[in-house]
């Protein structure tokens, strides 16, 4: 589904089948692309709650993992956004073998604070894969169509295969830095 209609339909049907919570990404209806655009959302929400289905809506602002709270940020900047105080949840995965939900209030300052860390400027080279590229590095092969090369930045060099009763990193990322 790429449209506000065919996500939200998708949804309906979904909980209608039985599912308890649908799980809603935004596109644009043009390009397909995953976007963070509050009227999109906003649309999907009305129409799921306008069917009249029991379905909790857990709608995601995530692509790929790369969503940093910065005031540039739409849906951060539309009226009434401020974050501070608000309970928040966020969740980590790696890849596709464990997630970490992990609860936290936003501060007072978060705005400051982003811009003084320089979060969104660390995401401006942030790279969409196909399955198979993702497939490739997560298999430790190099990704074909993938035009990058690390440069000045870690990257992850191994991951640990030990379970031993003296030692054990199984699943344990070991990163080397590429100048």
């Amino acid at each position: 589904p790429i449209t506000p209609k065919q996500i939200a339909d998708a949804a309906i049907e979904a909980a209608r089948a039985g599912a308890a919570i649908a799980h809603c990404h935004v596109r644009d209806p043009e390009t397909g692309k995953g976007v963070r655009d509050v009227a999109l959302y906003r649309e999907v929400v009305e129409r799921i709650r306008e069917s009249d289905v029991d379905v909790i809506i857990n709608l995601t602002a995530g692509m790929g993992g790369d969503f940093v709270p910065d005031e540039n940020d739409p849906a951060i900047a539309a009226e009434g956004s401020d974050m501070a105080g608000e309970e928040l949840l966020t969740l980590g995965y790696g890849s596709g073998d464990a997630a970490e939900v992990i609860p936290f209030i936003v501060s007072d300052g978060w705005r400051e604070a982003t811009r003084a860390i320089g979060f969104a400027k660390a995401m401006e080279f942030t790279i969409d894969l196909t399955e198979d590229q993702y497939a490739d590095l997560h298999d430790g092969r190099r990704p074909r169509g993938l035009d990058y090369l690390p440069r000045r930045e870690f990257v992850i060099d191994r991951v640990g295969q030990s379970e031993q009763r003296q030692f054990t990193d199984l699943g344990i990322e070991y990163y080397r830095y590429v100048s």
